[in-house]
């Protein structure tokens, strides 16, 4: 019986096989816009959504090309960021649709919410955007960057390659309550299946997109509970394999640890994920929930015992599904292409008018790279003095926040203050300020439950 049941499964698995694991043997196989590309995919590939696998053959062809080599470079100094940019591809997409909408950067914002504390790739995808805008100036948004740059990444470690249709447009909300919808390590197959549902995908991408745990690391305060306080028992889950348990358990004594999601082959893009799962060697409570509920133990169990092969080929056919769900374009919702402040400021492919045109000069040269750093005060930076208010009034102010200070009437006054008066003036009010600063929301025995922490990083009070 059970053999027959998980032939059923091969042979759905096997019907949905139409992305090759191998990137030579796709249309236009550099991946930068083969001419039979769209023509052979089309039979499958869902193009209702106003996207095109040609968006960008005319007028950035180079896009993809600038996408790969740049996470290439990236990669190579730092291997943890392809496991972190398919990751923070998931949270975007799993928010309020592959719109870009995590990348934005605000008080409220998704980004800023503390369930994305340890997302991480934000750096590589400006660095992406700013080396974009040099050649295709306001035509290349970051939703689409995110989704070829996420491609890339599990391309050069060892993952498929799927064909990415282009035309996405970045949303201009976020908002940190959205995070909620982001399926957790902590949910059961229910919950998980109803959120994936709600995109359009079904059971078996809810398998193969939990593989994406072959590769990267989670971080020890995600899974303590199930280690140390399982079901409130103080105890361990029961259903982990005990030498794993005892391994784990030393491994995350501490929350900011970290433990590969595949320990046995973690840098590989392969199938181990689904065998550890078989051997009770799941890290999260969804990898576990995965491998007991009778929906998805046939798929894990077909995935663990076919060659690696089966599963990069489904993998990349789920992908392929997963980053057009949500999307923004042209046709259908509100979005925008972002801007740059010196390249592309409003969309006119120039620099912003209001900075100095010789301080703006020594911008664009020094901001080549997304990764490169300026002083907030160009004149003085390393002196505590008022010379930031000087620059202000010269229009030498960086960021967008630093400008608009000048130029609202409610704050320009105060700046030509400080800028006008001896240096002292503002040391003392910074004091002043400060002194307010720190006392906002703080916790006393008087009013609101707190505790002095033995370790800072952990909670007396609380068993993880």
């Amino acid at each position: 019986m059970k053999s027959a049941v998980v032939s059923v499964v091969l042979l759905v698995i096997l019907v949905a096989w139409p992305v090759s694991a191998d990137r030579k043997d796709l249309p236009g196989a550099g991946g930068y816009g083969g001419d039979d590309e769209e023509e052979d995919t089309k039979t499958w590939f869902p193009l209702d959504n106003q996207l095109s696998l040609s968006y960008y053959d005319k007028i950035c062809p180079n896009f993809e090309k600038i996408v790969d080599t740049k996470v290439r470079e990236w990669t190579k100094t730092d291997p943890s960021l392809g496991p972190a940019l398919l990751r923070l591809l998931f949270h975007d997409c799993g928010v309020t649709g592959c719109d870009a909408s995590v990348l934005l950067d605000h008080k409220g914002s998704e980004r800023r919410s503390p369930a994305s504390k340890t997302l991480r790739g934000f750096e590589l995808i400006d660095d992406i955007k700013s080396e974009i805008e040099k050649s295709c100036p306001g035509l290349v948004s970051c939703a689409d960057i995110l989704t070829s740059a996420s491609r890339s990444a599990t391309y050069q470690l060892g993952g498929p390659y799927w064909p990415n249709a282009y035309g996405r447009r970045d949303s201009t909300n976020s908002y940190a309550r959205d995070v909620e919808k982001v399926p957790s390590g902590r949910r059961d197959i229910t919950g998980l299946l109803e959120t994936f549902q709600s995109y359009g995908l079904n059971i078996l991408d809810l398998v193969v997109l939990s593989g994406a745990h072959t590769i990267g690391k989670a971080y020890c305060g995600t899974i303590q509970s199930r280690l140390y306080n399982f079901n409130a028992t103080h105890g361990t889950d029961p259903s982990i394999d005990p030498k794993y348990a005892d391994f784990l358990r030393r491994k995350c004594r501490w929350a900011s640890e970290t433990v590969y999601l595949d320990a046995v082959t973690p840098v590989v893009f392969d199938n181990q994920y689904y065998i550890n799962l078989q051997k009770n060697m799941g890290v999260l409570t969804t990898d576990a929930e995965l491998v007991k509920d009778p929906r998805t133990a046939p798929l894990v169990k077909a995935f663990a015992e076919q060659p690696p092969q089966m599963f990069r080929h489904q993998f990349g056919v789920s992908m392929a599904k997963l980053v057009n769900v949500g999307v923004i374009t042209g046709e259908d919702r509100t979005g925008e292409i972002r801007k740059s402040r010196l390249y592309n400021f409003n969309a006119t492919h120039g620099t912003d008018p209001s900075i100095d045109p010789k301080y703006a000069d020594f911008l664009r040269r020094k901001c080549r790279w997304a990764s490169e750093t300026v002083y907030l005060d160009a004149v003085t930076p390393v002196v505590f003095d008022n010379q930031y208010y000087i620059n202000l009034q010269k229009n030498m102010g960086v960021l967008t926040t630093d400008a608009e200070l000048v130029k609202d009437p409610r704050t320009a006054p105060l700046v030509k203050a400080f800028a006008e008066q001896p240096p002292q003036m503002f040391r003392h009010q910074f004091g002043v300020s400060m002194a307010k600063l720190v006392n906002v929301g703080v916790i006393t025995g008087e009013d609101r439950t707190g505790e002095i922490r033995k370790v800072c990083s952990k909670s007396n009070s609380k068993r993880y």
